[in-house]
């Protein structure tokens, strides 16, 4: 027994300083992480911010150094569908394209690298329930000035879904890149961008968490037609309401890629799809 303890009274003699100089490292090795950890996300402070943009106002200058790597140029021109606003041929011409962008502002101190934003962009129609060919003027006013939740004339329906990816490998201090989304000339009722998660300079600054996929997503833009932006809808003819529901439009889908069909197995489809990202 006592030479067991002569042992271990040595080894702990010659084991102590090793101990102590080994935790003693590990100590500093965790206070450098986390200072170069805290230095990244305090000194690069990037943000995410959109804004639609009025095409034939922007300067030549600005226009030209938008980036349209991602611009959705397909949704400018499409079919006429029941539910979408009805624009006429000579409207087309008429009617101002609005550019939905998204811009990286770096507003720290040190540079962003590895930039990765992620986005969904949504596309709403009117989701006609009932025959909404014959419209009770006095009705769907009354619906659409008190925001009745079960109105017809309020209820949408997706029509379009895209993630989008932005990919940046470097911005500078006190630098942003602003990059075209979407151009929107009212063809839609409505449309979303929510964005999904921000990461950078081997972090990640923000993710949103699993039920906000489905219940409180973090929407950064939501367009409104002009019919659902007017305060007062007594002034709204019924031609005008006729066609903000494209009531006399074909009966069709949406023909542009990634067009939604939401029929039970779609939609369980995107809920596995939802899980997966």
């Amino acid at each position: 027994m006592m030479e067991f303890m002569s042992k271990y009274e040595i080894f702990v003699k010659f084991a102590s300083p090793l101990l102590t100089t080994l935790i003693a490292a590990l100590n500093i090795t965790f206070v450098y992480f986390v200072f170069k950890f805290n230095r990244k996300m305090g000194q690069s402070k990037l943000s995410v911010k959109t804004l639609l943009l009025d095409e034939n106002s922007i300067p030549e200058k600005d226009y030209l150094l938008l980036d349209k790597t991602y611009n959705l140029s397909y949704l400018h021109w499409i079919n006429s569908v029941k539910g979408l606003p009805t624009i006429s041929y000579e409207e087309m011409f008429q009617t101002k394209t609005k550019l939905l962008t998204v811009t990286l502002d770096n507003q720290g101190e040190l540079a962003s690298t590895n930039i990765q934003v992620n986005l969904i962009f949504k596309a709403y129609r009117t989701r006609l329930r009932e025959d909404m060919t014959r419209l009770d003027k006095a009705l769907v006013v009354y619906q659409l000035n008190r925001k009745i939740p079960m109105s017809p004339i309020l209820d949408r329906k997706c029509v379009f879904e895209k993630k989008i990816t932005i990919n940046v490998p470097y911005i500078g201090a006190d630098e942003n890149k602003r990059f075209v989304i979407v151009p929107i000339r009212e063809q839609f009722r409505e449309t979303e961008l929510v964005l999904v998660n921000i990461k950078a300079n081997g972090h990640t600054y923000f993710k949103r968490k699993f039920f906000q996929r489905f219940f409180r997503p973090v929407v950064i833009n939501h367009y409104l037609h002009p019919v659902l932006e007017r305060a007062n809808f007594s002034d709204t003819d019924n031609k005008d309401i006729k066609k903000f529901i494209g009531a006399d439009n074909p009966d069709k889908e949406l023909d542009v890629p990634f067009s939604t069909k939401r029929g039970i197995i779609d939609w369980l489809l995107s809920l596995f799809v939802e899980w997966r990202r």
